[in-house]
């Protein structure tokens, strides 16, 4: 084998890898938030307070390889009036649209919720 064959096989073989790490951050991500949602929703009424929501915000900014757009995340919990009264409570329903977003390989970068950040795992790794 040419260095040239060994080079595109490590190369293909990296991006296997890279592929892997991103998906288990999406599924991390969503068993976070699905794990904060259902542990915060005490009265089993499907809506998010303000208070759970302030708990689902900071489990879903410490999440390593993950950036997170918090202004986005609330603009989709509360899109189509699913916001009740003044109280600030959401739907649960709304946490679907932001798992939907996640798993959407055609959504633009600049409108994702998560963007998953495989570069800052890999500098933490080395720190």
């Amino acid at each position: 084998r040419s260095n040239a064959d060994r080079l595109v096989a490590c190369v293909k073989k990296n991006q296997e890898l890279l592929d892997k790490i991103k998906k288990n951050l999406e599924n991390r991500v969503i068993h976070d938030m699905m794990t904060v949602l259902m542990r915060a929703d005490r009265n089993n009424d499907f809506t998010i307070g303000p208070n759970e929501l302030n708990m689902i915000i900071f489990s879903l900014k410490n999440i390593d390889g993950i950036e997170f757009n918090e202004k986005l995340f609330r603009e989709l919990l509360s899109a189509h009036g699913e916001k009740y009264g003044d109280d600030g409570v959401y739907r649960i329903d709304g946490a679907m649209r932001v798992i939907r977003n996640l798993l959407d390989p055609d959504v633009p970068e600049e409108y994702n919720v998560f963007n998953i950040r495989t570069e800052q795992l890999a500098e933490k790794l080395k720190h």
